[in-house]
């Protein structure tokens, strides 16, 4: 019993090992390199406007408003490219 349990771990040990080295192997042939790429991404920038509004008497008057509007922002990033 006790030199099957021993055969049994060898086994698995060597079966892993394989195991192990092909996986290696297979990882070794892609050949990969960082690109670095320009991404375009959207963001909410505030800016004030001013608007004329009116009191009781009709009077005009000046008012500072803030307002969002959505922009593009170039932004570099890294990628991976794999062959």
């Amino acid at each position: 019993m006790r030199c099957f349990i021993k055969s049994l771990i060898a086994a698995t040990v060597i079966a892993g090992g394989l195991t192990a080295f092909a996986s290696s192997s297979s990882a070794c042939d892609t050949r990969c390199y960082w690109k670095t790429v320009t991404v375009y991404v959207e963001r909410e920038q505030e800016y004030v406007r001013y608007i004329t509004k009116y009191d009781h008497c009709g009077k005009p008057y000046p008012v500072e408003v803030v307002s969002y509007r959505t922009v593009r922002v170039p932004v570099q990033k890294r990628v991976k490219v794999c062959y």
